[in-house]
């Protein structure tokens, strides 16, 4: 005790010492069976970490800056927050700290670099991003700077008044931390934190990228609540929660040797913390539950009864719900079990993918490789698809603000909610003798009614929803809540908030559906897959961007548009028998296209990318450009709009005497039909 370690071994620096009760000077907590690599405390391995995380840093960051980076580029920015767990406060806090001195000198060079690199850039986002590099250089050099600010325990009632603002900030001021600039329009800098241990004060930011640890955590309870500071979506520069989706991203965690195991252990700990335990061997109540919930979110009249006979028709379970152990479907065998999980991924969503926690080794099966020389058949095609294109609208009768006044003047849509209350019961399975938990949820009986959302958040939440401008919104809402609700804020319900939503995207699909048209603009813009600057299709891309599935043992074809295997597809059916079909030698080259590859443009706002294309060969005519969407067959409300965007987009294409073809499919046979009526001269 009172011993430093470097008396024992000249790696642990720092003066570090034993100081009894299980901790040593540092606060680290001791457990059993840990071991301390002397070399992890030391500053050069230490300069390693940091060196490595600034660098994962300004990579994420000009991706989320940047977006798409093009011409016309109105993609929101993300900010980028980086997080150090320290085991010094003095080398941070001190004007001459290791720590502080070395993270600056690290940062100022990086900086220095980019831009250089950036100054010979002329795209308007990057010159942007120009700007934002060159006001953190300079707030670097100034004497106040603030580009990184620490929180640590001992700062409560230091006394020191700029330390306190710092740690106000990093505490109770989330949006400065998520914007860009403050309300002169000056650049927000600030987007380094560093800490001793986890923020535990109720500390949450969904924008962590990066967190490095320059010192070990001690306990695995520990390590979980660090790795959640960064396992949030995060959201961009107006509030707007950013799903996977819509823009991938991931944490970057950089651990020492000392927890080299740790990214295996923690997909293993959420996978036990995750709200369904999947049963192999017989869908469970627990299963049902989960999937006609999540069902029911985009589809209503989905019930436990629709599901059970869709499993029957498909005969992947018996009639005792059992897992059928093989079952083949479209030429491929596997158990009803993994065949629930294709047809009904909701289930995945209850457990993490193999790939979304890992170590930082090369993957190459992260991306995939293109053909070029298959790209290339589709090169003409390409220089339409990639124009930009505006959409004009009809002028008509009814105006947005009628169209909100006549739905939301309807009183059945605003609905009072009572708490509801889940039975679990445990019950005997006659058929094989085990206990199960079975699930009954409901209204809480002789409950009042549950209070409303703030009007504020209410009407955010709508105009957020629906995309509608809160002036057209507010006034009508106000009106309802007002003279017919009697100022009853319970109105204000989650259940009203669906229900208006539903209604208002339902009957402004309707009333925009055929009110729209395209008109080609005179400029490209770059895709997920075409470069409109070096006017060429992209070496590599995305491997999740074309499918979020793997089968490693598709056989290759040289028609694809892809280096298989391995095969990456999203949906059973149905994608896979597309591609994996045998097709007849007049198709030249297919595929299934990546999101963001054409980027249609939605009435409703954002894009919308078919998810086939196929070119076919025909004796005395131009080859034709198929493209194909797959739908199911009990449609959402979305799907008809993507569906009638892509048609009015390939209409206006045919009309420009292109040889373009567009069909939408709920099957594979309906494809192959499409396709040899093509061949032999019919029109779709």
């Amino acid at each position: 005790m009172g011993e430093n370690l470097a008396d024992v071994d000249a790696g642990f620096e720092g003066s570090i010492e034993y100081a009894g009760s299980k901790m040593l000077s540092n606060d680290l907590e001791l457990e059993a069976g840990m071991a301390l690599v002397p070399g992890t405390f030391g500053a050069s391995y230490q300069e390693l970490i940091i060196q490595d995380a600034i660098d994962k840093h300004f990579d994420t960051e000009q991706a989320n800056f940047l977006r798409s980076n093009e011409p016309e580029n109105n993609a929101p920015r993300i900010k980028t927050l980086s997080l150090f767990f320290i085991d010094s406060i003095k080398s941070y806090r001190d004007d001459e700290g290791w720590l502080k001195v070395t993270f600056e000198r690290l940062l100022k060079k990086k900086l220095t670099q980019l831009i250089d690199e950036y100054q010979r850039k002329t795209l308007p986002r990057e010159v942007e991003y120009l700007s934002f590099l060159q006001a953190t250089l300079a707030s670097l050099h100034s004497d106040n700077q603030n580009v990184h600010a620490g929180y640590f325990g001992e700062d409560r009632g230091s006394g020191d008044e700029a330390i306190q603002a710092e740690v106000d900030d990093i505490l109770k001021n989330k949006e400065k931390l998520l914007s860009f600039s403050d309300h002169h329009g000056n650049w927000e800098t600030r987007r380094f934190l560093f800490s001793k241990w986890t923020l535990r004060e109720g500390w949450d930011n969904p924008n962590v990228f990066v967190i490095a640890k320059l010192r070990s955590s001690g306990s695995e309870s520990s390590k979980i609540q660090e790795v959640g500071r960064g396992l949030r979506l995060p959201v961009d520069e107006n509030g707007h929660r950013v799903h996977q989706e819509e823009w991938p991203s991931r944490l970057s965690f950089l651990i020492g040797y000392d927890e080299k195991a740790f990214a295996s252990m923690l997909v293993d700990e959420i996978n036990r913390d995750s709200k369904v335990q999947l049963n192999e061997q017989k869908l469970d109540e627990a299963m049902i539950t989960l999937i006609v919930t999540e069902r029911q979110k985009v589809d209503p009249a989905f019930t436990e009864l629709r599901l059970l006979e869709d499993l029957d028709d498909k005969k992947l379970i018996n009639r005792s719900n059992e897992f059928k152990p093989s079952v083949t479907l479209n030429g491929e065998t596997k158990s009803g079990f993994a065949w629930l999980l294709e047809f009904y991924p909701e289930l995945t969503q209850a457990r993490v993918r193999a790939d979304r926690i890992r170590d930082n080794k090369p993957a190459s099966r992260l991306r995939v490789r293109l053909r070029k020389e298959n790209w290339e058949q589709l090169s003409s095609i390409w220089e339409q698809f990639s124009r930009r294109y505006m959409l004009q609208f009809e002028r008509s009768g009814a105006s947005l603000e009628q169209i909100a006044a006549e739905v939301l003047r309807d009183p059945s849509l605003y609905i009072r909610q009572k708490p509801s209350q889940v039975q679990q019961r445990l019950v005997s399975n006659e058929d094989n003798g085990r206990f199960e938990v079975a699930h009954r949820e409901g209204e809480l009986a002789a409950s009042e009614f549950m209070a409303g959302m703030k009007y504020g958040h209410f009407l955010k939440q709508l105009a957020l929803r629906t995309s509608l401008p809160v002036n057209v919104l507010h006034p009508v809402l106000m009106a309802m809540l007002r003279d017919v609700l009697h100022g009853d804020s319970r109105y204000l319900s989650e259940i009203s908030l669906d229900n208006m939503t539903r209604a208002l995207q339902t009957r402004i699909n309707a009333h925009f559906a055929q009110r729209h048209d395209y008109l080609p603009l005179d400029f490209q813009a770059s895709t997920s897959v075409f470069d409109s600057t070096a006017r060429q299709f992209r070496e590599e891309i995305s491997a999740e961007i074309v499918g979020k599935n793997v089968d490693e043992n598709a056989i290759d074809d040289p028609r694809s548009l892809y280096q298989i295997p391995p095969l990456r597809y999203d949906s059973v059916d149905p994608e896979l028998p597309l591609l994996k079909y045998d097709y007849p030698q007049q198709v030249s080259v297919f595929g299934k296209l990546p999101k963001r590859a054409i980027q249609i443009p939605k009435y409703t706002g954002g894009s919308t990318t078919p998810d086939f294309v196929y070119r076919i060969e025909r004796q005395d005519a131009d080859s034709v450009y198929l493209l194909v969407e797959t739908k199911a067959e009990n449609m959402r409300v979305g799907d008809q709009v993507i569906l009638d965007a892509q048609r009015k987009f390939f209409d206006m294409l045919r009309r420009q005497n292109i040889n373009v073809e567009f069909a939408e499919a709920t099957s594979a046979p309906a494809v192959f039909s499409t396709i040899n009526g093509l061949i032999e001269g019919k029109a779709n």
